[in-house]
């Protein structure tokens, strides 16, 4: 009981012993400010999530145009290969019938 009545006595001492330029404001005051910047922190933390979340957006509208691109390529392609397969075609038939003419001129001479 005793030893509990010293060690009582000897925080009390170590209280009396602070500085006195020691004021319970500022205390609160460096709290405050700990707590605004928490806060600044978080909210930052959050700005850049969602900034993360719009780029991740964007990266994928660009795969998409990029898929979209390269489908629109493949389609011209595709109908600039019909327009030359129908050129082609124009033109064997054209030269079939010359044969043919030319072929029917020879058996009649």
């Amino acid at each position: 009981m005793l030893d509990h009545l010293q060690s009582m006595v000897d925080v009390h001492n170590s209280i009396v012993e602070l500085p006195s330029n020691f004021k319970p404001s500022q205390v609160a005051v460096t709290l405050e400010s700990h707590t605004q910047s928490s806060t600044s922190t978080l909210f930052s933390e959050r700005q850049i999530r969602r900034l993360e979340n719009q780029l991740e957006y964007r990266n994928q509208e660009i795969r998409e145009i990029q898929n979209q691109l390269v489908t629109l390529s493949i389609l011209k392609q595709n109908f600039e290969l019909k327009d030359c397969i129908a050129h082609l075609q124009t033109e064997l038939a054209a030269k079939k019938n010359e044969v043919v003419s030319h072929s029917s001129y020879d058996k009649n001479h």
